[in-house]
């Protein structure tokens, strides 16, 4: 991650695609590499960082944090955190499911934090929440390396069709174009 992040970081210091990457790089020279990393992919991708992370005081117990967050259904990574949310020190961690904190890290690191809910994925099978699908995927394909030809664990949603106007099915691709294209260039800027 310190690696590859590096090289994320400085591919969109060198090509920020939108005004909240520009944002996030300005804000988090001090942060944990990783949650840098996940931040500027949010950000690229047009996902808000609450579709995979969410931020509440260090000192948040897990009952705490049940009754005081909106916790979603699908799985997400409480960070516990001192400061404000531009500059974020991490403390511990915890991951929620279907609306109950499941597990609390011991490891105050937000790539150990990452990694468990990730794991959550795999280990439950579950789709990615559409709310940070493509973020999900980048790091599945470009971090863990899992790459499958076929498929994707982001949810097909359903969309209106432009030539009839009638909700269909949304089609799957192999790769999420906005993924395939962030690696291909990623890879071009890695070899030059």
């Amino acid at each position: 991650m310190v690696e590859c992040g590096r090289a994320i970081k400085e591919y969109f210091r060198g090509k920020p695609t939108n005004r909240d990457v520009k944002d996030v790089l300005s804000n988090c020279e001090d942060n944990e590499m990783a949650l840098c990393v996940v931040q500027l992919l949010m950000a690229h991708f047009g996902e808000d960082l609450t579709g995979l992370v969410l931020l509440t005081n260090v000192s948040a117990t897990a009952a705490d944090v049940e009754t005081t967050l909106t916790l979603p259904a699908s799985p997400r990574l409480i960070l516990l955190v001192s400061g404000g949310t531009g500059q974020v020190t991490t403390g511990r961690w915890m991951i929620t499911l279907e609306g109950r904190v499941i597990s609390e890290g011991i490891t105050p690191t937000f790539l150990t934090g990452l990694a468990a809910v990730f794991a959550i994925y795999y280990i439950f099978n579950l789709q990615y929440q559409e709310e940070a699908a493509c973020t999900l995927e980048f790091i599945q394909r470009r971090f863990i390396g899992i790459n499958p030809e076929r498929g994707t664990k982001a949810i097909r949603g359903k969309v209106v069709c432009k030539k009839t106007g009638v909700i269909v099915q949304k089609k799957s691709a192999t790769v999420n174009t906005h993924v395939s294209t962030l690696l291909k260039n990623l890879l071009d800027f890695e070899s030059d």
